[in-house]
This record gives structure tokens, C-alpha cells and sequence, in this order.
């Protein structure tokens, strides 16, 4: 399997609550309702009965947004947030080595030995009530303002990636197994 182009829309709304876990129904309706998706959707207000689609980039961004309004940020700047974000997962997708399962499917390991070299966010609070997002590789790389929360970025894309991917090696090996039929 090849990489996908993670702007490509192809996952139905139970296909992202699948992808996302913990991630409830009603959010999910709730963010996209309140225009919070709509660069991740192919269509905003697709029409009655006639399905939304989400891409790869906007999986990985529910996964970031649950995880920062579990912690107490609201959901506005949760999105923000991943914005800023947008071009560090982009490139770990594109540049990051992948190895092919034994099922033919991508899959993103986290060896030991590069754990220096992955990315966290380091997202603070601002005196305005607004939040900023750095990209560092370390927090004693020398952090200067106190920090309101730490994300692993590159480790939750990639757990993002290799979810995504799991998922669509499963699709695929059903089509095949409906279509040998």
C-alpha cells in the first residue's frame, strides 16, 4: 500500500468516530455544525442523507482536538492550535520511513533510537486567555515560558497514521474478499 494524500476526503462520520476513539458522536456533530471541520470535510452541509467526508489530515486533527478539550481547551483554539500544526504532520506523513505488515499495509514504528527527534507541542497559556504552540523537540531544550500542556505530536500522528491505515487495509481486504466471491 502507498501513501495516501491525507487532503483527500474519504472517511465517512463513522468511519472518523472509528478512527478517532473516545471521540462521542454528538462532539464530533457538534464541531463540524459549528464550522470547527470545515477544511477537513469535502462538504460542509452536504444535503440530507448524503455523507460528509473527512480526510487522513482532518482525522489526525479530531485526534489532536479531543485530546486538548479533554484538558480543558476549548474547542475554537483547539483548532487553531492544530493549524499551526498543519505542516509538521503533513511533513512527518511525507518523510517519516514506513514499513509495509505483513497484511501489505503502511505501518509507522517509534523506535528508541529517535524518540530525541520527535516533535511535542508545547502549548501555553497567554495573558490575553488565548493559547501558543511551539514545536520542539525536547522540553529541556530550553522552554522559556511556563507550559500549559505538552502534546507528543509526531507520536500521536503517527498512532493517527497507523490507525488510518490499519483501517483502510481492512476495507480494501473485504472489497477483495466480497469481490473473489
Amino acid at each position: 500500500m502507498k501513501r495516501i494524500d491525507l487532503d483527500a476526503p474519504r472517511f465517512s462520520q463513522a468511519d472518523a468516530l472509528q478512527l478517532v476513539p473516545g471521540l462521542p458522536i454528538r462532539t464530533l456533530q457538534n464541531w463540524a455544525s459549528r464550522r470547527l471541520l470545515d477544511q477537513d470535510i469535502e462538504e460542509v452541509r452536504p444535503g440530507k442523507g448524503a455523507p460528509r467526508l473527512y480526510s487522513g489530515l482532518g482525522i489526525v486533527a479530531l485526534s489532536f482536538m479531543r485530546i486538548l478539550v479533554g484538558l480543558g481547551i476549548p474547542p475554537r483554539a483547539a483548532r487553531a492550535l492544530f493549524d499551526e500544526l498543519t505542516h509538521a504532520v503533513t511533513a512527518l506523513h511525507r518523510a517519516y520511513p514506513a514499513e509495509d505488515d505483513s497484511d501489505g499495509r503502511l505501518h509507522w514504528a517509534v523506535a528508541p533510537e529517535i524518540t530525541q527527534r520527535l516533535q511535542s507541542a508545547y502549548i501555553s497559556s497567554e495573558r490575553d486567555g488565548g493559547y501558543r504552540v511551539r514545536l520542539q523537540h525536547s522540553y529541556f531544550g530550553g522552554v522559556s515560558d511556563p507550559v500549559y500542556i505538552v502534546v507528543e505530536l509526531d507520536v500521536l500522528s503517527l498512532a493517527a497514521f497507523n490507525r488510518i491505515y490499519a483501517f483502510l487495509a481492512e476495507k480494501l481486504n473485504a472489497e477483495d474478499s466480497i469481490n473473489s466471491h
